[in-house]
């Protein structure tokens, strides 16, 4: 069977069209009596790690001297942040770039004077993500890595975070719940 839309009363002085809004609940038979609440919770959560991101650039004439001197340095710089007591697991390579360097030269040419880009060497970065479980042991960590990496390192950032947040799930979820409540019980 055909349901028939509902309409609601219009208002003195509403617009025209304002009174022709069906519900779908209404139609259904649902009702929506009641007060609705809803209940936000947050929680301070001190960090249990430490992500921190870390890089080595070399600049050289050649792609290969590049590559080879940045591979270099990042192998002592994983050497020693092994050492300090991360796991292999823990060491996540997140970027490699290799770009030219250029530099713009006037030239005289049957077209005319204009400058044109010269390469004149290569810069290649590798970045890891080192995730450090020992907070107290972070300093060292990337001490360590910027005297192993030593001109080439680049410590981009230190990101502190909660390795596992869904074991805070629940205690959140209730803490929510019960401000829904408190608000329900003032209504």
């Amino acid at each position: 069977p055909a349901v028939e839309p509902l309409y609601a009363p219009v208002p003195i002085g509403a617009p025209s069209g304002y009174g022709t809004v069906s519900t779908y609940n209404s139609q259904l038979g649902a009702t929506n009596s009641g007060i609705w609440v809803t209940g936000q919770a947050t929680m301070e959560i001190p960090a249990d790690v430490a992500k921190v991101s870390i890089g080595v650039e070399s600049r050289e004439l050649t792609v290969g001297d590049a590559r080879q001197k940045a591979a270099t340095a990042m192998e002592s710089v994983l050497d020693a942040i092994k050492a300090s007591g991360v796991a292999d697991d823990d060491i996540v390579t997140t970027n490699f770039n290799v770009y030219p360097q250029t530099t713009w030269i006037e030239v005289s040419d049957a077209l005319g004077r204009h400058s044109e880009p010269r390469i004149t060497g290569y810069t290649v970065t590798n970045t890891d993500q080192v995730t450090v479980r020992d907070i107290e042991n972070l300093g060292g960590v990337v001490d360590t890595a910027a005297d192993a990496g030593g001109n080439l390192i680049r410590i981009n950032s230190i990101q502190f975070t909660v390795d596992d947040p869904s074991v805070f799930g629940e205690q959140i979820r209730q803490i929510a719940a019960a401000t829904a409540l408190a608000k329900a019980e003032v209504y």
